[in-house]
């Protein structure tokens, strides 16, 4: 009886443990083998065209550090000549400029009015890739605005880039942040501490920050974290942050590595 007691005990905690979920474990789906190991480095990325402009402002603050990120940008038919002479500037000092939707559409929003993953592409994506490259852009790599995919739109964008990006949630069909494969080309990422967290979540990110950085001194392991604005504008991040956070991959020696990157 007591054996019989002990089996249903053990069976229990292992129930309960799988409802557990963390921000780095890996897609359920995936296979334990991998073809396409991950690079050492840290992807930084930032989204949404209207940061533009503080971007450009903290230019030389990026270079001082040596950052290299990936800048996500939607709305490429609105831009004016100033933002694009930014995005230039950002271009030419090794930075990756990305595409993130026509209009930054939400994917959950098209299924929820009763379109699928081809309306989605035909409206979201398309149109807003031509305005791109009649500006003078190309992108290999796209983010999700607010990280809102499955695998039905990503195996349908895969025809159109290398790389996505989504947030550290929809974990099936992706890469952990902290990506030790490429095989899937899908990834999520983890957001960068900003001037708005609470309490709790200035916690829970600085915990498991530290937990990715640290993890990175196992091997071949490439962390992904995303942000919006610098000092203003939505989610901004701190530069007293920023500087820290950029200090620490520096003492670690870890590069910098674009989004394309983890596509090639």
């Amino acid at each position: 009886m007591r054996g019989m007691c002990l089996i249903i005990i053990l069976l229990m905690i292992q129930s309960f443990s799988g409802c557990i979920s963390n921000p780095s474990s890996q897609n359920d789906q995936a296979s334990n083998s991998c073809e396409n190991k991950a690079e050492g480095g840290v992807v930084i990325s930032f989204d949404d065209s209207t940061n533009i402009p503080i971007w450009g402002e903290h230019r030389d603050f990026l270079k001082s550090h040596e950052v290299k990120a990936t800048f996500f940008i939607n709305t490429w038919a609105g831009l004016e000549e100033f933002e694009l002479d930014i995005l230039r500037n950002l271009s030419q000092d090794g930075h990756e400029i990305a595409f993130h939707s026509t209009n930054h559409e939400d994917y959950f929003e098209f299924l929820a009015e009763g379109k699928n993953a081809s309306d989605y592409v035909a409206t979201a994506i398309l149109p807003g890739l031509e305005d791109m490259e009649e500006r003078g852009f190309s992108a290999t790599s796209f983010a999700y605005p607010r990280g809102h995919r499955d695998t039905n739109i990503d195996s349908l964008l895969l025809e159109h880039f290398d790389v996505l990006r989504g947030t550290q949630n929809n974990k099936v069909g992706s890469e952990s942040w902290m990506a030790e494969c490429e095989d899937l080309r899908v990834f999520r990422s983890f957001p960068i501490i900003t001037t708005e967290e609470n309490e709790s979540s200035l916690a829970y990110r600085e915990d498991w920050t530290n937990h990715g950085l640290d993890y990175s001194e196992k091997g071949n392991i490439t962390l992904l974290f995303n942000g919006h604005g610098i000092v203003t504008g939505y989610n901004a991040a701190s530069l007293e942050y920023l500087e820290y956070f950029f200090n620490k991959i520096d003492e670690l020696g870890l590069p910098y590595l674009l989004m394309s990157d983890l596509g090639k």
